[in-house]
């Protein structure tokens, strides 16, 4: 785990705070998320289900 984590270009923040610095109409253009009747929950439900998929069919 130590050694993944120095591979990543960034720094720890807590999960509390995600809502204030993640970029959600990047994050709805990157993903493909653009139904308007997504809020935040719903999106990063979405969101996560993509990246799980993804990681599980490669």
């Amino acid at each position: 785990m130590k050694k993944l984590a120095k591979e990543i270009d960034g720094r720890p923040e807590a999960l509390e705070k995600i809502t204030g610095i993640m970029d959600l109409r990047l994050i709805q253009k990157i993903y493909h998320l653009h139904e308007p009747q997504f809020n935040e929950d719903t999106i990063s439900d979405r969101l996560l289900t993509r990246i799980i998929t993804k990681d599980f069919m490669s």
